[in-house]
């Protein structure tokens, strides 16, 4: 009757039927289909969201999932949740209203009554000794420290021995001062002296009561 499934973005669930060769809407279905439905899909989000989170297998809790449903269609959905898969491996359904052969298909039967508070049951009938005590959670790893600041440069003293004792002495550390910054800043050099140009010979003057007009140095 119906072949394909579909779910809107908006979560709304449509059906395909051949009849009207076209997808119904949620209010054209009846309330044992739309449930049905519904409660196939939650199954598929919630495996698919285990398989997602976690490897380790996980439970499943029904509260009442089958107001709808008539009593075949409860049958087969009781039959077919232990195959479901392998992550939800525990499945738990809280129903009122159970016939004979849908309360056949667990495999523990729990019922209660009004006003009863405890529960008394013996695991040995159900083969299990006790109840197993949960794992505890795995240690947090511990925070590695920062590593400390680089130490300034050093230099280490190969030559220092004591003197009396058979103990050698701890290394004495010999730190280097920077010559730059003891020196004082030195000054400029003045400037050279401009050069001095040489004496000029005395100028030789003629005698003019002299006959002899011979010149000198000729």
């Amino acid at each position: 009757r119906y072949r394909d499934a579909q779910v809107t973005p908006e979560f709304e669930i449509r059906l395909f039927t051949g009849e009207k060769s076209d997808f119904l809407q949620a209010h054209e279905l009846s309330g044992g289909t739309l449930q049905g439905l519904s409660f196939g899909f939650r199954l598929a989000f919630a495996q698919a969201f285990v398989r997602a989170v976690t490897e380790a297998p996980q439970f499943l809790f029904l509260d009442e999932p089958f107001p709808a449903m008539d009593r075949m269609r409860v049958l087969r959905t009781l039959q077919a949740l232990p195959r479901l898969s392998q992550e939800l491996s525990q499945v738990f359904v809280a129903h009122p209203d159970l016939d004979s052969d849908a309360r056949d298909s667990f495999d523990l039967l729990i019922e209660t009554e009004v006003g009863v508070d405890h529960l008394d049951m013996d695991l040995a009938s159900f083969g299990i000794s006790k109840v197993p005590e949960p794992m505890p959670d795995p240690p947090l790893p511990k925070r590695r420290a920062p590593a400390p600041p680089p130490s300034p440069a050093v230099e280490t003293s190969s030559t220092d021995r004591p003197i009396f004792g058979s103990e050698e002495a701890p290394a004495r550390e010999v730190v280097k001062p920077n010559p730059a910054a003891s020196e004082p800043p030195q000054e400029p050099a003045p400037p050279p002296p401009p050069p001095v140009a040489p004496p000029e010979p005395p100028a030789t003057e003629l005698p003019l009561d002299s006959d002899d007009w011979t010149i000198p140095g000729a």
